[in-house]
């Protein structure tokens, strides 16, 4: 019988106990007649093993070497069983019979380093490395990349970069150790370099999706955010199952706080990988970022019974604490996790938002500042950075910050939409304003920056571009509650289509329907459509329940002056002004005063 029929009989009788001494018997004749059959002698080593008989595992692999006296590998194998055993002399004498014969192991220093960095003991495998690199000969860039690869492994990544680029000098177009060179340069953030020679790789290799993923995401760590993402997107175009990039994707998107666009990248790698740990782990960030806390705690409880080895499982169950208001557990969590110039940035901004919460705005800024003197032209640390000193009363330096931004990434919508408000807040309302319409056409399918822009439009009495604004909002978010309602009320309060406003109302009303603004609006509808008795009924709850809201006490002045009760309306007037309402609502109640006397 041919050796391979033998092996896949021998393999049938030594699954059944009353048949095992014929399996075995079968596999020592075939070894008797082909000493080369290298699977037959690992079958018994393995039948040896499982029955606990060292002494005929440790003979069946002697054979093994005996018989094949030029396999390195069977070498190797035979020094891993004593190593197993704790037999650190037998090792080492094992292994000398590759080291003492150069000529019939002409690779040994290789093949030993090789050896103990897969056992782990990589110290050991660095010198039989740079023995042989000393040594010279073919091999010498062999040695030299494993002794780069190895040191890297082991922490020493600036020892192993001098080895990778004195290489260079001598093969300065190994395409391999130009690749060490490039993820070397990119681990100690030199970064302009490792871009260089990433450029250069996929120039020669343009249609490799690894290439381009470690180009992209070392543009996106060198603060290149949008060519990043094109690299990132065209790798994972060349290859719809290479998963790197497309999580690399969704990532930047929840760092950058488009959680919708989070959430859906995190939901086509688990259409490619339904288990995918790292993947469902976005997706809990993502829902959190949505407000969706109960689907996200759903989803974190489920991914700590099936993958609690997960890394980054503490950092969302501190976004958790941080919602439920468990400040000290939740910075706890955080600062474990948090090291400064890594590439995942979550910790750090939950770090960031539990000392705003805490109110410990300085330490917050310290934070972000020594993480920017670590890696600067971090887009997402920058932009945490003007907030915190928005947060904190600095305004101008806020503004500062935020301008750098958009001047450095324009493609950018969010450090458009603070800089937007915050140029309106301080009386550049023209500009403000331009800056949020600039912001709502980079991120056309976010609703955020158009409410932004309709409030404070509204705010600059733009009514009627207010009133468009919420409607383009609509379009993206035809239930949105705050939407509905302010456009209900300026089109109310415009002389609009009031049958339109009721609509608007009524809809945003049953969605939320004991919303104090929400029920304001439906009431001023009422009252501009001459509904006397519903508008009096829904302003007279109001101003029971919320006595000192000024705008609720307005309108239910409007009421009762529409009714004809000018005494009832002077006197809401009045409480209405002494709560101090905002100028533009305090001038309406002066003007309706005068109409109460």
């Amino acid at each position: 019988m041919q050796p391979d029929v033998v092996l896949a009989l021998a393999q049938t009788l030594l699954q059944d106990q009353k048949t095992v001494e014929e399996g075995e018997r079968l596999i020592r004749e075939l070894i008797g007649k082909h000493a080369d059959a290298s699977l037959a002698y690992d079958l018994l080593y393995q039948r040896y093993g499982a029955t606990n008989r060292p002494a005929e595992a440790e003979a069946i692999l002697m054979a093994k070497v005996a018989a094949n006296p030029l396999k390195a590998q069977f070498v190797t194998e035979l020094a891993e069983h004593y190593r197993r055993l704790g037999k650190t002399q037998q090792v080492t004498t094992t292994l000398a019979m590759l080291l003492d014969n150069p000529k019939k192991f002409p690779q040994a220093r290789l093949q030993v380093g090789d050896y103990y960095n897969r056992a782990g003991n990589q110290e050991k495998a660095l010198a039989y490395y740079q023995e042989g690199a000393r040594a010279g000969g073919a091999d010498k860039l062999v040695y030299r990349q494993r002794l780069v690869i190895t040191m890297a492994a082991r922490g020493r990544a600036d020892e192993a970069l001098a080895i990778a680029e004195e290489t260079l000098k001598d093969q300065p177009h190994d395409p391999e150790l130009r690749t060490l060179h490039a993820l070397l340069m990119t681990q100690l953030r030199k970064l302009e370099g490792a871009i260089q020679e990433w450029q250069g790789l996929v120039k020669e290799k343009s249609d490799d999706p690894i290439l381009r993923f470690h180009l992209g995401r070392t543009m996106v760590l060198n603060g290149r955010l949008e060519a990043g993402r094109a690299e990132l997107r065209e790798a994972a175009r060349l290859r719809a199952n290479y998963l790197e990039p497309r999580m690399a994707i969704t990532g930047l998107a929840l760092e950058s706080g488009q959680f919708q666009a989070a959430l859906q990248g995190a939901e086509e790698v688990l259409a490619i990988s339904p288990d995918h740990a790292d993947a469902l782990l976005l997706r809990v960030g993502a829902l959190q970022g949505l407000g969706r806390y109960a689907e996200a705690r759903a989803v974190l409880t489920s991914l700590k019974t099936r993958f609690p080895n997960t890394p980054g499982l503490d950092v969302e169950s501190g976004f958790i604490s941080l919602h439920e208001n468990k400040l000290a557990e939740a910075e706890s969590v955080f600062r474990k996790r948090y090291q400064p110039g890594q590439e995942n940035l979550r910790p750090l901004v939950g770090l960031v938002q539990t000392l705003a919460a805490e109110k410990r705005h300085a330490d917050a800024q310290h934070v972000l500042e020594a993480e920017l003197a670590k890696v600067p032209n971090r887009p997402a640390v920058q932009y945490l950075l003007a907030n915190g000193y928005a947060a904190s009363g600095n305004l101008e330096k806020a503004k500062q910050v935020f301008e750098q931004l958009a001047a450095a990434h324009p493609e950018l919508a969010l450090p458009q939409v603070r800089l937007g408000e915050l140029q309106f807040r301080q009386g550049e309302v023209e500009r403000g304003l331009a800056t949020l319409e600039n912001a709502s056409k980079l991120a056309p399918q976010s609703i955020e920056p158009l409410m932004l822009l309709g409030l404070l439009q509204e705010q600059a009495q733009h009514f009627e571009n207010a009133k468009q604004t919420y409607r383009a909002a609509l379009k993206l978010d035809a239930g949105n509650v705050e939407a509905l309602n302010n456009l209900a009320f300026l089109t109310a309060e415009t002389g609009g289509n009031l049958e339109e406003a009721l609509k608007l109302a009524t809809e945003a009303s049953r969605k939320v329907p004991n919303q104090p603004n929400v029920a304001d609006t439906m009431g001023y509808v009422y009252l501009k459509m001459k509904k006397r008795e519903p508008a009096l009924q829904v302003f007279r709850n109001l101003a029971w329940k919320y006595p000192s809201n000024p705008t609720f006490r307005y309108h239910h002045g409007l009421a009762l002056l529409e009714i004809g009760d000018k005494g009832g309306a002077k006197t809401e007037f009045e409480a209405a002004l002494a709560d101090k309402p905002s100028a533009p609502v305090a001038a309406k109640i002066k003007e309706a005063l005068g109409q109460s006397r």
